[in-house]
């Protein structure tokens, strides 16, 4: 028997919705052996199969998503004869994340389409659980088509910012469980996948494939806050409809954020301020810091939360009581040692950068929308004990009044300090 197999896909944002378009084309062939020993194509299959699917987060840490697929398959039989069917059917998910948690749910042919008359696609209906890391991912998944139990686990870790390492393993009910191995190579936006899987049934398998993705900008050079506070309201205003007017906090709320404020910041009244001032801060040693880019969360890009951290930055800088790692500087000394600093979030990641850029103080943090507000996330780690000294957010309806919220993080941050 001789196959063969090829595939191409094509992901896209559109605000907060993902969309994927996919086409998987395959063929096998059944060579038919005289007794002499000559041999003739004796039958042959080949089939399309075109994908269209979409997803949209429901809740802040659920999405949805359903995809319809059609099946074009064709015989030639030795006598020349050739036949073709064709069916249609929907597929569908869940999936939910919360930090380095992941599960989903699957629903393959829920309707259990047939092609052929009588013959059944394949039915699948599974969960997974999993978990994502800087380096390190696995999931494991337990599901059952029509005829069997099926149960994967997979894991991948990333040796450094070019080269990951992948292994599998697939076990069905009743047949030998299999396994698979493979890497993949990374130079900016191309990607190329190895793979190879051992079966019982269908022998070793290679696969590769080529990626590029396309889309996300990366800014390389961090320039004066100040142009940049100017463009990034219009920006962020054009990744999501425009917000209904900030209301004031509830009195309860406001009492709090009094409470917390050192005395030198003037309380928030719940009008936008025409310009927010910093606290002054004590003449001492100054404290050595490294701000890394924020993560993007829906419908924000990372681009746009790139500006988030220049303004955090900036304003840092101007307290005078910090010395802070320029991001050019610290971009260069993370790319020889083989970090990727975006979208990093966690505590583990900071400590990890920390060490390398050799601070006392990490600040990491996310942005993205809810409830027609932009909502900004930090997060201060003291590098050495490895412990989130400072967390809080702030939130905003109006992007005109960001920079002025991100000012009034950093004076809270200014205020527990000791």
């Amino acid at each position: 028997m001789e196959a063969g197999m090829s595939r191409i896909d094509a992901v896209f944002r559109i605000k907060k919705a993902g969309l994927a378009f996919g086409s998987f084309s395959y063929e096998q062939s059944f060579p038919i052996v005289n007794y002499d020993g000559s041999s003739y194509s004796g039958f042959s299959q080949y089939g399309e199969i075109a994908s269209l699917s979409a997803g949209y987060p429901v809740l802040k840490n659920l999405s949805v998503g359903v995809g319809l697929r059609n099946v074009n398959e064709r015989f030639f039989v030795a006598d020349s004869n050739s036949y073709e069917d064709s069916v249609s059917c929907a597929d569908m998910g869940m999936f939910f994340r919360h930090r380095g948690f992941r599960a989903a749910w699957r629903a393959a042919n829920f309707g259990e389409a047939k092609i052929w008359g009588d013959e059944a696609l394949p039915s699948y209906g599974g969960v997974s659980i999993g978990y994502s890391g800087d380096r390190l991912k696995a999931g494991i998944s337990v599901g059952a088509d029509q005829l069997t139990g099926i149960s994967r686990f997979g894991a991948e870790y990333a040796l450094n910012r070019w080269l990951s390492l992948r292994l599998g393993l697939e076990s069905y009910d009743e047949v030998d469980a299999s396994h698979s191995f493979g890497f993949t190579v990374s130079y900016g936006a191309f990607a190329f996948d190895f793979a190879t899987a051992a079966q019982a049934d269908l022998g070793s398998r290679v696969m590769t494939a080529l990626r590029y993705n396309w889309g996300r900008k990366k800014l390389s050079k961090v320039e004066s806050a100040a142009p940049r506070a100017e463009k990034a309201p219009a920006r962020i205003e054009k990744a999501a409809p425009a917000a209904p007017q900030q209301q004031s906090p509830a009195p309860s709320a406001l009492e709090r954020r009094k409470r917390r404020l050192p005395a030198e910041i003037e309380s928030f009244d719940g009008k936008p301020a025409e310009k927010a001032k910093l606290p002054e801060v004590p003449e001492g040693e100054r404290i050595n810091i490294a701000v890394t880019d924020f993560e993007a969360r829906a419908p924000l890009s990372q681009s746009e939360a790139a500006f988030i951290s220049d303004f955090v930055r900036s304003d840092i800088v101007k307290t005078g009581r910090f010395n802070v790692i320029e991001k050019n500087n610290m971009d260069k000394v993370l790319a020889e040692q083989g970090f990727q600093q975006t979208g990093c979030s966690s505590a583990e990641c900071a400590v990890a950068i920390g060490k390398v850029l050799n601070v006392k103080f990490m600040a990491v943090g996310s942005c993205g929308q809810l409830l027609g507000k932009y909502i900004i996330t930090m997060n201060i780690v003291d590098v050495q004990s490895a412990k989130i000294i400072f967390s809080d957010d702030v939130s905003v309806a109006n992007p005109d009044d960001l920079r002025n919220k991100i000012t009034e993080l950093i004076g809270n941050f200014l205020g527990s300090l000791k």
